[in-house]
């Protein structure tokens, strides 16, 4: 999950181990190195500025129930509350899809094909059930 996640304009590094839950951040020049417990075994880990501010955030999806929790690393802080987006199965798919500097919260349905997007600025559903794409498909830029 490499991101700019202390807004410095460069790319760091972020791996996510997912039997445990943590991330662990470094500076190319290894100048700052972050470790933080954010998830468990079975979530799925994403990254994207969510809130705006020109540092990337971390995100968990729960495949499960569908629910995505989020971490400033910048500000040190938990996003507020979770947000259900998305249900069982579905692959976490955020990027800026409309250009607003905000991450959008979007999930990929691996069986029918179907798109969902929630537009994080304006808290509003962008794209319902758009279908491109079919069983067996992977949508680029998936967390793995």
């Amino acid at each position: 999950m490499p991101g700019d996640y202390n807004r410095d304009g460069k790319t760091e590094l972020c791996v996510y181990d997912s039997a445990t839950g943590n991330w662990y951040i470094r500076t190319i020049n290894s100048v700052y190195k972050w470790a933080l417990n954010w998830g468990w075994a079975g979530a799925v880990p994403s990254s994207g500025d969510f809130d705006g501010d020109g540092a990337d955030d971390l995100a968990i999806f729960d495949p499960v129930s569908g629910n995505w929790f989020f971490w400033a690393v910048y500000k040190g802080v938990p996003l507020g509350q979770f947000v259900q987006f998305g249900g069982t199965g579905f692959q976490p798919v955020p990027a800026d899809y409309n250009h607003d500097q905000f991450c959008d919260i979007a999930v990929f349905d691996p069986v029918l094909g179907n798109w969902y997007i929630w537009d994080t600025l304006n808290a509003k559903v962008m794209l319902w059930k758009k279908n491109w794409g079919f069983a067996g498909t992977i949508p680029i830029g998936a967390a793995k």
